[in-house]
């Protein structure tokens, strides 16, 4: 091998080298996002959809109680598809238990999604 070729391959050695060093490594990147993607994910909660709420729904029952205690703000509650608002102008929320303002109908279908 002539001496041209052996340095320049040398030097294509010490780049390659150096290119190495400043790279990150992507296993150790990688490992880093997923534990950011899981802190993220305890952070936003379990994810309910469609939840049917205990309690008899009879026209004159106004409380109903939920499997989970929802994250603040994060429930969202339709009665025969109707999305409900909250703070006490269609119900409030208290723990568990969701009560209606007004008993929703007999037979009426009562679903919620929500964090927790």
């Amino acid at each position: 091998m002539d001496k041209e070729l052996k340095q320049k391959m040398e030097e294509a050695i010490q780049i390659k080298s150096q290119a190495k060093k400043r790279m990150p490594d992507f296993r150790k990147l990688a490992m880093g996002l997923r534990g950011d993607i899981d802190a993220n994910k305890e952070s936003m909660g379990t994810f309910v959809d469609d939840e049917t709420p205990t309690g008899t729904v009879n026209g004159s029952n106004k409380a109903f109680v939920l499997a989970n205690t929802p994250k603040s703000g994060s429930e969202k509650v339709f009665v025969n598809g109707q999305r409900m608002k909250g703070g006490g102008e269609d119900y409030t929320l208290s723990d568990k238990t969701i009560t209606f303002e007004t008993a929703p109908p007999t037979n009426s279908i009562i679903l919620v999604d929500y964090r927790y």
